[in-house]
């Protein structure tokens, strides 16, 4: 169900993007239409073969290896170091081994290091995984795998592909859609001869893409807590359910939160540490009946 949701964003967002960038094309293409019976449909429409093939291209991009290098510039990963490396192999390689035993498939991630003080992984792209180096110097090498697993469980499902390909999607319209919002309604006299250039088409559209970028925006936080908890089941799945509580269990207190108001909650991207322990406790409760 949330792959299908996150698919349906993405068309969304990726139909309206090339919308809103034929649009400006067709108005500089003919200079401004006032009357909206005017616009040659058939003329319009042929615009939007450029801003496909430039998004997808995009898209395909920084789902290959390059899109991960690309993405790992952003982010405050390293190489691991010797001692990093001798607790982060076993570890993957105990994973890639159960992976292909249960899915018959093979599995290749690469993992770096982030330099933070507390207990952290992540995974982007296709193929990366990384953790914090305040994980390894406190967690056991049990747990330093069940939180592996966990990230590796994001690139089971294709999560680093949706989060890329939805961020290119939506930047056209996210960038424009304010842009020109600001033009019209700040600075006016810019603003009333944009209207006169690019036309009603590309008002409307501009105005319309800052309710798809809410929405798309809504349904990512709502969607942040089920991808998670899926992410725990998978490491559940591959029998690391109690290491990954031992490891919730210890960082419980630090999961504070003070936010207040209607869907505040989803203000955070990960789950309340206490339901992520709920859920995996009850999942040994149905492992345990069930070989019984």
């Amino acid at each position: 169900m949330m792959s299908v949701l996150r698919f349906i964003m993405l068309a969304l967002l990726f139909s309206y993007s090339c919308a809103l960038l034929a649009a400006i094309l067709y108005a500089f293409d003919h200079w401004g239409i006032m009357n909206p019976s005017e616009i040659d449909l058939e003329r319009y429409f042929s615009f939007f073969k450029w801003p496909a093939i430039v998004l997808g291209a995009g898209i395909i991009l920084l789902s290959t290896p390059i899109g991960d290098f690309m993405i790992g510039l952003c982010l405050p990963t390293r190489r691991q170091a010797l001692r990093e490396e001798a607790k982060i192999t076993p570890a993957l390689d105990e994973l890639k081994e159960r992976y292909k035993d249960k899915y018959g498939l093979s599995i290749k991630p690469k993992a770096y290091v982030m330099d933070l003080p507390n207990i952290n992984g992540i995974a982007f792209g296709s193929r990366v995984v990384a953790v914090s180096s305040g994980l390894l110097k406190t967690a056991s090498d049990e747990e330093i795998t069940a939180i592996l697993a966990h990230e590796m469980g994001h690139l089971h499902h294709r999560d680093g592909f949706f989060n890329v390909a939805l961020m290119v999607a939506a930047y056209p319209t996210f960038v424009l859609s304010m842009f020109l919002s600001y033009l019209y309604f700040v600075t006016w006299l810019v603003g009333a001869i944009l209207v006169i250039i690019f036309a009603p088409l590309v008002f409307a559209l501009s105005l319309g893409g800052l309710l798809v970028i809410g929405l798309h925006f809504l349904l990512e936080k709502i969607l942040m807590w089920p991808v998670e908890y899926k992410a725990d089941r998978f490491a559940a799945d591959m029998g690391f359910a109690p290491a990954l509580i031992s490891l919730f269990e210890r960082i419980e207190d630090e999961d504070v939160r003070g936010e207040e108001g209607f869907l505040a909650k989803y203000a955070y991207t990960h789950p309340p540490t206490a339901l992520r322990i709920d859920k995996l406790e009850r999942y040994l409760m149905k492992e345990e009946k069930i070989c019984t």
